[in-house]
Order: C-alpha cells, then structure tokens, then sequence
C-alpha cells in the first residue's frame, strides 16, 4: 500500500534513495542538493570464505570539509543470483562528532557515543549463504576496509 503523496515534497530524496535500483544512489539526487556527485565503494561476498556471519566495515572519510560536519553512509546490497541486477538499500549510518547513529530498514536504530571524535565509522554487516554485492554511498569522500572477521569492540551492527 503506497501512502498519498510519500513521493512528493520534502520527502522525495529520501524516497529515491531507499528505493531498489539498478543505478543507486542516484548521482541526479546528490547533484541536484548537495551540488555533487556521490562517493561510492563496494565490497564482494563470494559466499566462500565467510558465509552466515557478521563481518566487520572500517569507514576513513577522506573529505577535508567533512570534518566538522554530520557525515552519512548509505548502504545497499545486490544478491548475484537476482536476475534483476537492483541495489536494495537496507540502511544508514550518521556520524556526528558526539554520537554515530546506525538506522536499519527494519526499524533498528542503535546509537554509541564514541569516547573521542573521529572520522573513523566502524560497523558489522551480515554475509548470508549467497553472493552479493554490498555498496557504501556519501556525499563526502572516504575509504572503504573490510575485515573478515566479526569484531567485539564494534558495537553498531546490521543483522541479517
């Protein structure tokens, strides 16, 4: 059931940017709000050597006029058995000088406090039984690291 008028307005970005797609995030959204084009890094799971765990993503933002900003990373992945080839978002994190907010599509929100300021991110995301791609998106600038490994000290956590 769609809801009237979910698409219009204010709330169309948003809309655009959680909706399946074959070319996401849509660099028309970024360009036409933010006056540029997104960032964008992708990591594979081949189903192989990590299949039904969680696995830890570094972010390093690398944008100099991010420091002092909100920063937000939009994530979304492709499964490579889908015919389709569509990018299905599943979530969201804003990094802020005091706090680090993961949003989930679920309805999962889980806020921490970093004991310093940082332009390091650092959360868990699921790899499941099947390959897929996953694709992290900002309108600032960063690198991207992934650690096969399910890390306890990092406490933002994406569940399968």
């Amino acid at each position: 059931m769609m809801l009237a008028g979910i698409d219009v307005g204010g709330f169309r970005p948003l809309m655009q940017l959680m909706r399946p797609a074959v070319h996401w995030p849509a660099d028309q959204t970024a360009l036409r709000h933010f006056g540029r084009p997104w960032f964008a890094c992708e990591f594979k799971h081949d189903a192989i050597e990590a299949k039904n765990v969680h696995v830890t993503v570094r972010l390093q933002n690398e944008d100099p006029d991010a420091t002092e900003v909100p920063r937000v990373y939009h994530i979304a992945y492709r499964r490579k058995s889908n015919a389709d080839g569509l990018w299905r978002p599943f979530g969201s994190i804003i990094s802020r000088s005091y706090e680090t907010i993961l949003v989930h599509e679920n309805g999962d929100i889980q806020e921490i406090r970093p004991d310093r300021s940082s332009d390091r991110v650092e959360f868990k995301t699921f790899f499941g039984p099947s390959p897929a791609e996953f694709r992290v998106a900002s309108i600032f600038d960063f690198s991207l690291d992934l650690d096969l490994y399910d890390d306890p000290d990092v406490r933002l956590q994406f569940d399968g």
